[in-house]
């Protein structure tokens, strides 16, 4: 190929060079077993907008190497726990049948971390915000979780965090409504996309209202780019909860209305402290526009 007259003068000696040394660092990071860390890899398979996602070891391989980590092996296999969304949006369990599906898999982490196997997971999640959150909630706070999130962009591998190039951005929460003694509050959280008030469904409009946005500019698609914009979201989340706690005492239930990606859903639920926080209903955008909610993550 590279002798071809047809690609003469496209495969210069400096391409040439640059890709050697990508690749020999690539084999650095993935044999340097001083450093690299052994974990469990966790992906999901969900049907999104009535279209099956899934991810790809190609993928996941490219992650590991460029994060750092070993995946996880048993017996010569290595292992990889799939937590299948399989169902329809618009079937009735849906969401009953995928919160099972998440219980499944939980309990086979700490099956593997009981046994000393294993106390790291990397997560690469994809699946509808209800499912995200109520998957975060079951996190078991022993084990150290590394989160993925799919980019967009044209970067060559979609699952690896881009570097930081610049100042993340930070999140602003405003209280919408005066405290008091209510018991249910709503969270409207834009990033991704906007939530307005006149997106909320009708029996949610008169609830106290508190909303996480960016503290600068419109949300966005591809706002959260990197892991230090990830921390910057979950520290302004871990605020509106305690806004929640601190102005409306008797809330004993906190409903939630997101667009977010997937990374950022996970961690909402990973910040719900049992025996604490209410109890969250997460709200699933329909075809049509509206929210829909879905079963309330408890204790």
């Amino acid at each position: 190929m590279i002798d071809d007259r047809v690609n003469e003068g496209l495969y210069t000696q400096e391409l040439l060079e640059a890709k050697k040394s990508e690749h020999e660092l690539r084999v650095a990071k993935a044999t340097n077993f001083e450093v690299l860390r052994r974990t469990m890899v966790v992906t999901t398979r969900s049907r999104i907008r009535g279209t099956n996602t899934a991810i790809s070891e190609r993928e996941v391989a490219e992650a590991m190497v460029d994060a750092g980590l070993v995946v996880h092996v048993n017996d010569g296999r290595p292992v990889h726990i799939v937590i299948k969304f399989d169902d329809d949006e618009q079937d009735p369990w849906v969401w009953d049948r995928g919160m099972k599906q998440i219980r499944d898999a939980i309990r086979e982490l700490k099956h593997t971390g009981e046994e000393g196997r294993v106390d790291h997971v990397s997560l690469f999640p994809l699946a509808p915000i209800p499912l995200l959150v109520y998957l975060g909630s079951r996190l078991d706070d022993k084990l150290s979780v590394s989160l993925f999130d799919r980019h967009r962009g044209g970067q060559q591998n979609v699952w690896c965090w881009p570097k930081p190039t610049g100042t993340s951005p930070t999140f602003q929460v405003l209280k919408q409504s005066s405290p008091g003694s209510e018991t249910e509050v709503v969270a409207a959280v834009s990033v991704s996309g906007s939530i307005s008030h006149g997106d909320l469904p009708e029996d949610l409009a008169s609830l106290p209202l508190v909303t996480l946005s960016p503290a600068t500019g419109r949300p966005a698609p591809g706002l959260i780019g990197s892991e230090d914009a990830l921390d910057e979201f979950s520290q302004a989340w871990r605020l509106l909860l305690a806004e929640v706690e601190a102005q409306w005492p008797q809330a004993t239930r906190l409903h939630v209305i997101a667009a977010v990606p997937a990374s950022a859903a996970i961690r909402m639920g990973q910040h719900r402290m049992r025996d604490v926080h209410p109890g969250f209903v997460v709200y699933q955008r329909t075809d049509t526009g509206t929210y829909s909610a879905t079963p309330e993550i408890r204790d």
